[in-house]
């Protein structure tokens, strides 16, 4: 029996004095014997409980009760309000006062008809009024835009690329900040170029004060009263020969360095004098082309400057462009000495001309690159005005250059002939310096090139002796060579020949030295120096023709394969029929083997049997067939000999006799072998018939059918 366990007993504590033990405790902690320890009276105040905290004692149907009302109550509420609310009207209906309109969605009533604020409008996506929207605010119409503050629904590019629509400032207006604003005109006050008409191409400039201005580009082409524009725009500024007014430098592109440096001068026009037109300086010029305002004013040049024309050279040194150059014209000479006006020294002075007398003091025209020539009179201190023989010539105004390859001319001297350079009359180059037919030119003449030298075009040929550039390839494969291959090279096998290209020798012509003379074009080669055909040719009359072979049709024997050793002949095909052919000739036949015409054998000849069958080894005009060789009796092993129903008459083999039948006769005979004793048809008398000639007959037991 388990017995339980019992609780040990404990001593209670005992009840003390609370101040008792603090004492206690001060004194054994610091060892001090006179301790008074004070005891002071302290009021315990509680928070007073919320009387819901407290338990409520309320039944529970009562409770019950009170919730239903409550909800009924609130459900009565939110009918009533819901019932209120769908009375009022919505945005555009009609009203009275205020409260006929759903002031919930922030409608009241304006002339009679429910509406939002001024400073609203109606989203049609919220079903509500919305706040006036601010600049760069997205939106649908203008509506939408604070109106207030000069607002529109624009189309703005953002920097993705994108379009979409934003409030902005109206057309001509700025956005200080607030509200959109008029932007400022040409010298108006600015603080920022927001400020300024940007339509109208200004920006506030800081250099002038804070005012707006043109773009140093651009100039205002309207009108300024009291210092500020009143009308018009910024325009770029006007190029050469374009009209200025009133004679204002600004409206004519004369800024630098990139401008064109314009002024704007006097000039007589059909639109009045107060125009003038952009131009440059009078000691100016325009190095441009003027439709393409391409250019800008430069100072005039001087002497030896290169020009593209007159007007580009100074012409109060009496300068004209030639041949790109600042130079005097014809006849003049330039004195660097001579002062024209302060600052302006030189100037062309008259001179002397081609073939007039010249002395130490009368010059000759160097712009006419003259020289003074003391030969001409053999007088140390007078001469004559010529040109360079070797390098110029006169061509009536001027020492013209001696002219190169393809310069026209008259005369052989207006032609370089340290280049061997002539005046041509060839029907190609007439009236222009050419190199002679012997020549090409390659910076100078040089002579043409001959048969099989390396070449890039057929100009460096010897045209003259028919050669021309052949092949592809480039030079490493192109050659000087014949025009086509109706023609040779005539030196190509002997040496001593006229070097140029000849035709090709025809069918039967001499002397050849090679198979190139020969029209080889046409097969034929060169054989003892006469061009013939091939031996296993023939000539058709317009080519050779390979040699025709066994049984194929012919006309002559020379168009067969006549040689040895297949020597064939065109004989008929079978006799009288008229139709030729390629054949053996009678005493030989055709051995497929060799593709040879082999002579005949002969009368108890071994030949080869086929298949038992005969060949055409035997002798045809002998009517031979190889038979089987029965004295042999080899296999394959056959001789040349009559058939069975055959007899030799010494020449050939010939048809046994047979007796009298129908219109025919009975076959002659002198023993019963020449009549068919296969069929016991025989000779009865044989060579002893004297009064006749002996006849094959039947026997006489037998007759013939």
């Amino acid at each position: 029996m388990n017995s339980r366990k019992q609780r040990q007993a404990v001593t209670p504590i005992k009840d003390k004095n609370s101040n008792q033990i603090i004492q206690e405790h001060v004194i054994k902690n610091t060892e001090a014997a006179n301790v008074l320890v004070a005891e002071y009276g302290v009021i315990h105040k509680e928070k007073p409980i919320s009387c819901w905290k407290h338990d409520l004692i309320i039944p529970r149907w009562l409770l019950l009760t009170l919730v239903s009302l409550a909800i009924l109550a609130m459900t009565v509420f939110l009918v009533f309000v819901t019932i209120v609310t769908l009375k009022k009207e919505s945005n555009g209906g009609p009203c009275k006062i205020n409260s006929d309109c759903r002031q919930d969605l922030g409608l009241m009533c304006n002339n009679y008809r429910c509406g939002c604020a001024y400073s609203h409008f109606w989203s049609e996506t919220y079903k509500t009024c919305e706040r006036r929207r601010m600049i760069n605010r997205t939106c649908y119409n203008d509506s939408e835009c604070d109106i207030l503050a000069n607002l529109q629904c624009f189309n703005v590019t953002l920097t993705n690329g994108n379009i979409q629509l934003q409030c902005q400032c109206k057309a001509s207006l700025n956005w200080n900040g607030l509200m959109c604003t008029d932007q400022q005109l040409y010298h108006y006050g600015c603080i920022s170029n927001d400020n300024c008409d940007t339509t109208r191409y200004l920006y506030c400039d800081a250099s002038i004060s804070n005012k707006c201005n043109c773009n140093s580009s651009m100039f205002w082409n309207g009108e300024i009263k009291g210092g500020v524009g009143t009308s018009g725009t910024c325009e770029y500024k006007r190029t050469v020969n374009q009209y200025c007014y009133p004679y204002d430098d600004s409206w004519c592109d004369d800024t630098g360095p990139m401008g064109q440096g314009l002024k704007c001068a006097r000039y007589s026009n059909p639109y009045g004098s107060e125009y003038g037109i952009c131009q440059c300086d009078s000691n100016q010029f325009y190095n441009g082309t003027t439709s393409l305002a391409n250019g800008y004013c430069e100072p005039h040049r001087d002497y030896g400057k290169s020009c593209v024309a007159t007007s580009n050279c100074d012409f109060r040194k009496n300068l004209i462009c030639t041949n790109n150059l600042c130079l005097c014209t014809s006849g003049y000479n330039y004195d660097s000495t001579i002062v024209v006006t302060p600052g302006v020294t030189g100037y062309c002075t008259a001179a002397a001309t081609y073939y007039d007398n010249c002395t130490s003091v009368i010059k000759c025209s160097t712009s006419q690159k003259l020289y003074c020539d003391y030969t001409t009179w053999s007088l140390p201190s007078v001469g004559r005005c010529l040109c360079n023989s070797s390098t110029s010539f006169w061509d009536g105004s001027i020492c013209a250059d001696k002219l190169t390859i393809g310069g026209v001319c008259t005369t052989n001297t207006e032609c370089n002939s340290a280049d061997s350079l002539f005046c041509s009359n060839y029907t190609q180059s007439i009236g222009t310096c050419d190199c002679d037919k012997n020549h090409f030119w390659n910076y100078t003449c040089i002579i043409k090139q001959l048969f099989n030298t390396s070449c890039t075009s057929s100009y460096v040929c010897d045209d003259n002796r028919g050669l021309f550039c052949q092949g592809t390839g480039g030079a490493l494969f192109q050659k000087c060579d014949c025009f086509n291959i109706s023609f040779v090279w005539d030196s190509l096998y002997v040496t001593n020949h006229s070097q140029k290209c000849v035709l090709k020798m025809g069918h039967g012509q001499s002397t050849c030295f090679g198979d190139l003379e020969c029209q080889d074009y046409r097969y034929l080669k060169c054989m003892n120096g006469t061009c013939l055909c091939n031996y296993d040719l023939y000539w058709d009359g317009n080519v050779c023709q390979d040699k025709r072979n066994w049984t194929v049709g012919c006309t002559n024997t020379y168009e067969c394969r006549d040689f040895s050793p297949v020597n064939l002949v065109c004989t008929e095909t079978s006799p009288g029929s008229g139709m030729k052919a390629c054949l053996c000739n009678d005493s030989a036949y055709w051995e497929k083997c060799t593709q040879t015409c082999l002579i005949a054998k002969n009368r108890h000849e071994p030949c080869t049997l086929v298949s038992n069958c005969t060949t055409d080894q035997c002798l045809k005009k002998a009517n031979l067939q190889c038979i089987n060789d029965s004295v042999s009796n080899q296999t394959g092993s056959g001789w040349c000999n009559c058939t069975s129903i055959q007899w030799w008459n010494g020449t050939y083999c010939r048809d046994k006799g047979i007796p009298s039948w129908g219109v025919n006769a009975s076959a002659a005979c002198n023993a019963t072998y020449q009549c068919a004793d296969y069929n016991l048809v025989s000779c009865p008398f044989g060579s002893s018939s004297v009064t006749s000639v002996a006849t094959c007959e039947c026997a006489t037991t037998k007759y013939w059918v």
